[in-house]
């Protein structure tokens, strides 16, 4: 051979396209000297799997195995790394790519790996062994560590990623879940393991046995097989209990010891080792270890340590069990009686339940000890150590992550503060709400709005509000959320105080000395603290702690700001400005596009703005110019202007390209196995790309009715400029995608010719306007032939199009169901969009299907919007950015979403209304008299009022606080009054405080 790299590289880019594993084993087995330097350095060099090579040399994705020869290259391409590349880059290759395979894809990789001397199959198991969990291909990294591991006879890796694989395979092999389709368990795979015994002592210790917690269940067999060691496993399991592992493993752990049959005699350093596994394990382990703790108990020194120790935990149960055995019957017969009432006293001394007094009581009484007559003394409470979080400040976050990709924090928050609710992780929370709190995005007044809410919704949860509290405390926001903690408990404490209050009340009494301050308390916790619930006892001890005045005046109350007094211009009052810039048109193109993201309101609207302004380039720069600057700024298109863009600016675009995509088209996701292609090598499939199969096959976006709208009316408005047509219709004049008629009418008048999808374009996005301004339109302008019809040889007279439209009213909405009975719209149109030659095969429906697609192509229509409820989506998009006035069915909508409480896991989109009321949309007219057709017709309007409540709380006060005075005085005037209207006045009886004194109503103001 030549040694020359590119021979090399050109032979080896061959085998790879190929698939063929064992012909490209055989070709790099014989390499060597310059060719062998020569192959490795191009595999060094080509890193990107699904760049090598480009998505236009893999075939035709329509064919049926397409996808499996896409795959078998992808495992030639790892076989070269693994018989030429550098081991920790090979590691790292693997753990990135290995996300498409199979077990069966990676054996056939396992040759090539193998192969190798055990120098590099040393470095390529450590840098295997540290790949992150995490990683997309991790899982069958593991696979071939394991070949490498054993083939070379290594020791067993201790990474969490080899181990947590290896519990995960054992566990549906000896204990199958309910859905495998084979649920025999089967313990042949383990006792043939090469790697015992050592990978059992290991994986106790790697941290991940908790992800089975039988494992110990498989061990006794091991043992009796002499496969591994009874004695060395269970001082592996102990000694791992001190390790502060997660608690799921610290369970496992101790199944261990249950399963192997541990007896307290055999535990090493016997008690004192026990003392100091109880005092820091999980509440999971602590039965099993206190139980080996009181065995070995036998002094009367032992049994006050284990009281000690057991004293500052809050397991209920454990604590029972040893005042239990802390009797004459039990630990008595070891230990004097003195010894037992010492040890029952501690035990007592470091129990926060104050109601659980009469169980040690009993106890006393067994020894003989007269209990208290007075049940509830006054106890001296010693004030804890201030730590000094007062003067703390909440830390901010370098690199802010979003919990939850489709919550506000707000709603976060009220996930960790609401009963019975199964919310995210608290620590990834509380950084976030440390955050908000350190920038000003969250503030007190916030969190104590969320109590409000909870409780109007009757879920609030005391104990997962003190946890959050106490994690914002810690987390230096004390000074913060003291108020709202206060203001919580006292929320809490009203009516029939919420179970778990005592929980809370506790916690704060425990942070009683970090205000430099007294601290009043809400008055019904003064109220309650005379009492004798556990609550009560805890409210009287706060209460002490932080020397609270009793006269019963209420705190100085935590402003809510809810009186919003904030305004801005509504959408249809603003313009984008024009720009005319070369440099940088074509980035401001593709900025933050792709495949599954959906832009905002305004990024939908600048990109229609960006394609004209693409348009009025052209006569000052020259078609080629603006070409060539294009064809360099949108090299990786992903949006389907910028699709179009590139196309064109390619040169490939022309009339009978434009008439070719609109006949016969397939796309790259239309099979299951296209679709994993278009997921895989196809991600950055192009236009481009699939014009150069016949029939073209496009991108997966062109399945999408208005993406394929928005590049066919990008290829007709890029193929009239580039004939001389500069002109473009349909570009809104307002930044919520409307257009006025006089702009259209002025676009008219310049027009030399016109595209038929431009023009119908921008009819939708007209704004409504009077039918006896359709004679302002100005003379005949007609279509362009060439883009009217394939033949050429028809155009429209687009005037007299205008005039129709116009004078026919424009487009009609009517609210009604669906074929599914679903609440969405009928759209009459004086001229439907299947009416264009170049839509005939593709009828596209004057409503589309997602809302986002409003924004662009059927704007400035809130009614319309509505039709899916007044949720926050994925695409962010929002009613506050859709202009226009909102009617009787959008009203319709609104009331409705007010009427029932917000749903768990959606965000309501009380942002829109809080937007729309500085906007000065929310028109009470309108609300009233939808409101009484609602109730004309039988329909509840007001619900139990939670949801009212809750928009008051989320800032909509201001612009609400009118339509519920119309709502309500609406209904006290029909001759039947609803009965929900009592719903409505008992919530703006509570919030008529936050509202101007003009504002009240007199029917509201009397008592």
């Amino acid at each position: 051979m030549t040694g020359e790299s590119h021979d090399v590289g050109a032979r080896l880019r061959s085998l790879v396209i190929q698939g063929d594993l064992a012909a490209l084993r055989a070709h790099l087995a014989s390499l060597d000297g310059a060719d062998l330097a020569a192959a490795r350095r191009w595999v060094a060099g080509t890193h990107d799997i699904d760049g090598h090579p480009e998505p236009a040399e893999l075939g035709n994705p329509r064919d049926q195995d397409h996808y499996t020869r896409v795959q078998w290259m992808r495992l030639a391409r790892l076989t070269t790394w693994g018989m030429l590349g550098a081991p920790v880059a090979a590691a790292k290759v693997l753990a990135a790519e290995g996300t498409f395979f199979t077990e069966d894809h990676i054996r056939e990789l396992v040759p090539a790996f193998v192969a190798r001397d055990r120098e590099w199959a040393q470095a390529f198991a450590s840098a295997a062994d540290a790949v992150t969990p995490s990683a997309r291909g991790a899982e069958k990294a593991v696979l071939l560590l394991r070949a490498v591991v054993v083939t070379h006879r290594l020791p067993v890796p201790t990474g969490r990623l080899f181990h947590g694989a290896w519990i995960r395979r054992l566990a549906s092999q000896a204990d199958p879940p309910t859905w495998a389709k084979d649920r025999t368990p089967s313990l042949e795979p383990l006792l043939a393991d090469p790697l015992l015994p050592d990978v059992v002592y290991l994986q106790l210790a790697s941290g991940e046995v908790g992800a089975w917690t039988g494992f110990g269940t498989v061990l006794p067999t091991l043992v009796d097989k002499g496969l591994i060691d009874r004695d060395r496993t269970l001082a592996v399991a102990l000694d791992q209990l001190t390790a502060g592992q997660k608690p799921s493993s610290q369970k496992a752990l101790v199944g261990v010891l249950t399963t192997l049959e541990l007896r307290s005699h055999e535990v090493p350093g016997g008690l004192d080792f026990l003392l100091s596994v109880l005092s820091s394990c999980h509440a999971s382990a602590v039965g099993v270890v206190l139980g080996l703790a009181t065995e070995l108990v036998a002094s009367d020194a032992d049994a006050v340590e284990v009281a000690r120790v057991m004293a500052p935990r809050s397991e209920r149960a454990p604590r029972r069990t040893l005042l239990a055995a802390l009797s004459p019957t039990g630990l008595g017969r070891r230990v004097s009686p003195e010894a037992l009432l010492e040890a029952i006293n501690v035990l007592a001394a470091g129990d926060e339940d104050l109601a659980d007094g009469a169980r040690y009581d009993k106890a006393r009484a067994a020894l003989g000890v007269v209990p208290n007559p007075n049940p509830n003394p006054e106890p001296v409470d010693a004030a804890p150590a201030p730590l000094g979080l007062w003067n703390l400040t909440p830390p901010r976050l370098e690199e802010r992550q979003p919990v939850h990709p489709e919550l506000p924090l707000r709603d976060i928050v009220k996930q960790h503060m609401r009963a019975k609710d199964k919310s995210w992780q608290q620590a990834p929370a509380a950084e976030m709400v440390l955050d908000a709190l350190s920038r000003g995005d969250l503030t007190t007044a916030e969190l104590v709005g969320v109590a409000h809410e909870l409780v109007a919704e009757g879920r609030l949860s005391p104990v997962r509000s003190a946890a959050l509290f106490e994690e914002l405390f810690l987390g230096g926001a004390m000074r913060l959320v003291w108020p709202a903690a206060l203001a919580t408990a006292g929320l809490a404490a009203a009516g029939r105080p919420r179970p778990g209050l005592d929980r809370l009340l506790a916690m704060l009494s425990s942070y009683a000395a970090e205000p430099p301050h007294r601290v009043r308390l809400p008055s019904r916790l003064v109220e309650i603290a005379s009492g004798s619930t556990k609550a009560a006892l805890e409210a009287a001890r706060l209460v002490r702690l932080v020397e609270a005045p009793t006269d019963e005046a209420e705190p100085v109350e935590v402003d809510l700001a809810l009186w919003d007094e904030t305004t801005e211009r509504p959408p249809q009052g603003l313009a984008f400005p024009p720009k005319r810039d070369l440099a940088t048109v074509g980035g401001r193109l593709t900025a933050g596009a792709g495949h599954s993201y959906q832009p905002d309101t305004r990024s939908r609207v600048r990109r229609c703005l960006v394609l004209e302004e693409i348009v009025d380039l052209l006569p000052e720069h020259g078609v080629d110019v603006v070409r060539a600057r294009l064809v360099e700024d949108v090299a990786l298109p992903s949006w389907p202007v910028a699709e179009a863009v590139a196309l064109w600016a390619s040169g490939e675009l022309d009339h009978a390209t434009y008439w070719r995509m609109v006949e016969d088209v397939e796309t790259v996701s239309g099979k299951s196995h296209e679709w994993r292609v278009h997921h895989d090598a196809y991600h950055r499939w192009s236009a481009r790309d699939g014009f150069r199969l016949d029939p073209p096959v496009m991108p997966a976006w062109w399945s999408d009715d208005d993406k394929f709208l928005e590049f066919l009316h990008a290829c007709e408005v890029l193929l009239l400029a580039e004939g001389g047509v500069v002109q473009v219709l349909s570009t809104p004049d307002r930044v919520d995608g409307t257009l006025g008629l006089d702009t259209l009418i002025d676009r008219l008048a310049k027009a030399r010719t016109v595209g038929p999808v431009d023009l119908r374009l921008a009819l939708a996005r007209l704004r409504p306007t009077s039918p006896g301004r359709a004679a302002r339109v100005p003379p005949s302008v007609h279509t362009d032939p060439a883009l009217t019809a394939a033949s050429g040889d028809q155009e429209l007279d687009a005037a007299e199009i205008v005039r129709a439209w116009v004078g026919a009213g424009g487009l009609r909405c009517q609210p009604g169901p669906d074929a599914y009975g679903l609440r969405t719209f009928r759209i009459e149109s004086p001229w439907s969009w299947d009416s264009l030659p170049a839509l005939s095969r593709r009828p596209v429906p004057d409503l589309p299907h997602y809302r986002h697609n409003d924004i662009w192509r059927l704007p400035g229509r809130p009614d319309v919007w509505l039709r899916n409820g007044l949720r926050v989506t994925s695409s962010r998009e929002t009613l506050a950015e859709v202009g226009g006035a909102l009617g009787v069915p959008g009203w319709r909508t609104v009331l409705a979403t007010l009427a029932t409480a917000p749903p768990d896991y959606t965000a309501v989109d009380f942002a829109a209304l809080v937007r729309l009321q500085r906007q000065g949309r929310l028109d009470p007219v309108v609300a009233a008299a939808t409101a009484t057709a609602e109730w004309d017709a039988g329909s509840s309007v007001i619900g139990d009022g939670v949801g009212w409540e809750h928009a008051f709380l989320r800032g909509a006060l201001r612009g609400l606080w009118p339509v519920a005075v119309a709502v309500v005085e609406a209904g006290l005037a029909r001759d039947e009054r609803p009965a929900e209207c009592d719903a409505l006045h008992a919530v703006m009886r509570r919030y008529a405080r936050h509202v101007p004194p003009g504002a009240v109503p007199t029917w509201l103001a009397e008592p």
